[in-house]
């Protein structure tokens, strides 16, 4: 009967791992990350959102919301697999906030994961992005990098 039910736990937690792989973030319904600073002068609000293989920066301003600059790109497949790849379950277990965000001007990031209808959204001091999703920080930075037509 031990074996039996050994082998029957094994089987599980096999097919189980399996299953998270294969069909991982199939679901996803957008990826946000923006940063922002407080005392700022210029654009010092940036948002950026992917869904599907679309994404979209925001640059705004504090002094003036309504001077806003706008631009897209499209992402390959690959592209978005690699930041999808990136979200870590570790990421729905994190607080709200995390430290200080821009209390002391030294501005805030922050990542959103909107998943079957489900928005999660983690906030952080800026520069300092907490080790389970530092990977992912990394990767959304270096694609917003990437847009370079929105100076």
């Amino acid at each position: 009967m031990k074996k039996i039910l050994t082998l029957l736990a094994t089987l599980i937690v096999i097919l189980g791992v399996g299953s998270c792989k294969k069909g991982a973030h199939a679901s996803l319904n957008k990826i946000e990350y923006g940063s922002s600073f407080g005392m700022c002068w210029g654009y010092c609000v940036r948002i950026m959102a992917i869904t599907s293989n679309q994404v979209s920066l925001e640059k705004k301003k504090n002094s003036d919301q309504s001077d806003v600059k706008r631009c897209q790109k499209s992402l390959s497949n690959e592209e978005l697999s690699s930041i999808k790849n990136l979200i870590k379950s570790e990421f729905f277990e994190l607080p709200d906030i995390i430290g200080c965000p821009d209390c002391a001007d030294g501005g805030a990031e922050w990542v959103r994961i909107i998943e079957n209808g489900k928005s999660k959204k983690v906030t952080f001091d800026y520069g300092k992005a907490p080790a389970a999703i530092k990977e992912l920080v990394d990767k959304l930075r270096e694609t917003e990098a990437s847009i370079t037509d929105c100076n």
